[in-house]
């Protein structure tokens, strides 16, 4: 009977059934290295999307450098401004699984329509040559995708870290263990160095990862003398199709994240199941 209780979390966390967590089944390593692979993918869209912004106002939105330049940069620190509101709601109501659920379609829905205005007819700028003309709407249109992605990630930053915490026992000294090496600053000292890396590497990965798509999609759409989709000039090429691949795996990447829901355990800040 000892061993059957010792099977399940002593600090309030359920299963994805509202039931006291089985340690066997849930949580641990199991379910961190979805909840990191899920902030991989993030990374992977929103670096895959935001290196080629600026040149992206320039031509298609007929920017001048400053005001491009300019609005990236707003536009990145709203991504940095946004997390208040996801940690609020994930702490306060939600919950962080379901916060990253939502904030993950609200990111989708503007990764989706970021696509549509540079693919769709009407929504897309007319183009002559290399000179395009955007009118107000077109423009509107594009900011309100860019303003969507930057809601989005605001649910995903702040909760992806300590989402991963909530799947170690803080009562099972093993586990507890395990929590400090996910948060590699407070690992042991014989490992300290190398788990500072290992944090570095998983951060940066899916900076890495979005460069060997952008550079895998330029070699394989460039192939026999065809111009590709990412030229050097934009309007002569197809980012239309990258955003679209973009989108479609930030998708796939939120089905993962639901289908993996059971192997994760849940609890608030406070420590009481939700």
């Amino acid at each position: 009977m000892m061993e059957h209780e010792d099977n399940y979390t002593k600090d309030g966390t359920v299963d994805i059934h509202g039931k006291p967590a089985n340690k066997l089944k849930t949580g641990n390593w199991k379910a961190c290295r979805f909840i990191l692979g899920n902030e991989c993918c993030e990374r992977l869209a929103y670096y895959g999307m935001s290196t080629n912004l600026v040149n992206f106002l320039q031509e298609r939105l007929n920017m001048g450098n400053v005001a491009a330049s300019t609005s990236v940069t707003n536009w990145s620190g709203t991504c940095y401004v946004t997390p208040l509101i996801g940690a609020f709601l994930a702490d306060a109501y939600l919950g962080r699984f379901w916060t990253i659920a939502g904030f993950v379609i609200v990111y989708i829905c503007g990764m989706s329509l970021l696509t549509m205005s540079s693919a769709v007819p009407g929504l897309r700028p007319s183009c002559n040559g290399d000179s395009c003309h955007a009118t107000s709407s077109q423009t509107a249109v594009c900011f309100v995708a860019l303003y969507l992605i930057a809601l989005g990630t605001g649910g995903i930053k702040p909760c992806v870290s300590s989402f991963g915490a909530d799947q170690f026992d803080e009562n099972d000294e093993s586990e507890k263990k395990k929590k400090m090496e996910f948060f590699y600053d407070q690992a042991p000292d014989a490992m300290r160095s190398l788990c500072s890396a290992l944090s570095l590497t998983t951060v940066a990965l899916g900076n890495y990862l979005s460069t060997l798509l952008v550079t895998v999609v330029t070699d394989v759409t460039t192939k026999g003398g065809k111009l590709g989709w990412i030229p050097d000039n934009l309007n002569r090429g197809h980012l239309d199709y990258f955003y679209w691949l973009l989108a479609i795996l930030s998708l796939v990447n939120f089905f993962v994240y639901l289908w993996i829901a059971k192997w994760y355990t849940y609890k608030n800040a406070t420590g009481r199941a939700h």
